[in-house]
């Protein structure tokens, strides 16, 4: 899945993605073609969770 899919999916953009697979919280593979590639359950519910974190207030460290 590509991180269009995961946008609309979890209605997150593709900043606040980014922003997590910087902070190690999610790890896509890179295909053949360089792309960052999600798995469909994982990644999607880690995204959830990451943001409903979020809404709760907590602050996630820079790196």
């Amino acid at each position: 899945m590509l991180i269009n899919e995961v946008c609309r999916l979890t209605g997150l953009t593709k900043k606040a993605i980014s922003c997590y697979e910087q902070q190690g919280l999610i790890k896509p593979i890179r295909g053949t073609n360089r792309y960052r590639e999600y798995s469909q359950n994982i990644e999607k519910n880690t995204i959830k969770y990451v943001y409903s974190i979020l809404l709760q207030g907590v602050v996630l460290p820079t790196r």
